[in-house]
């Protein structure tokens, strides 16, 4: 379910610049649509369908995102340019969905209909693999970065992080796409907080 607008289906951008791993599973592009996501936008699994639907980031950055009991969220993963997030409710009943943080261009790969003979697939397990590993990678390096850096290292990582995706390093500017709200809830932190570090920084 995505609350931005829908636009026609063609070819993936993505799948053309760079090879996406599940390209070969859709030639004819019958799974595959696109669409944007307006700042705030959500989009959310269905339950029982983990790792039969796919998103690949085209434009902007997004967020997979989670809720403590009280209303309180987390941001688990950063979405920028060709991530690809897959298993959005792993569970029944998990709140985890994938967020824009600024206007996004996403497109969705949903394979359930091949769910069947997907089972025994060994291009479709190989590139899922592939994925799930790429993002079990992320989540440990930053479970390291939540549990080990104090408030201003995990910030000053984090500009760091922001300015090497966005190729400004060396030009004394790094433009972050989200608000100090969206960074304390990656960074697991206050927003005063937040602000009160990059105010000293500057």
């Amino acid at each position: 379910r995505d609350s931005g607008s829908t636009t026609a289906r063609k070819p993936c951008v993505f799948c053309a610049l760079s090879g996406c791993s599940f390209r070969c599973l859709d030639p004819d592009n019958r799974h595959q649509r696109e669409f944007d996501l307006v700042r705030g936008g959500r989009v959310e699994g269905d339950e029982g369908l983990a790792c039969l639907k796919f998103w690949v980031v085209l434009k902007g950055t997004a967020a997979t995102c989670t809720t403590f009991a009280d209303g309180r969220r987390q941001i688990l993963s950063l979405e920028t340019p060709g991530d690809i997030i897959c298993g959005l409710m792993a569970g029944n009943g998990s709140q985890t969905w994938l967020e824009a943080l600024s206007d996004c261009h996403i497109c969705e790969l949903d394979l359930t209909p091949e769910a069947h003979s997907l089972r025994h697939d060994a291009d479709f397990l190989g590139a899922t693999f592939a994925v799930i590993h790429k993002r079990l990678e992320r989540s440990q390096a930053h479970i390291t970065t939540l549990g080990r850096l104090d408030s201003r290292e995990r910030v000053l990582l984090f500009l760091a992080q922001m300015t090497q995706q966005s190729g400004q390093i060396g030009l004394g500017l790094t433009t972050l796409p989200m608000s100090r709200e969206d960074i304390a809830d990656y960074l697991g932190l206050n927003a005063e907080t937040v602000s009160r570090i990059l105010s000293r920084l500057k």
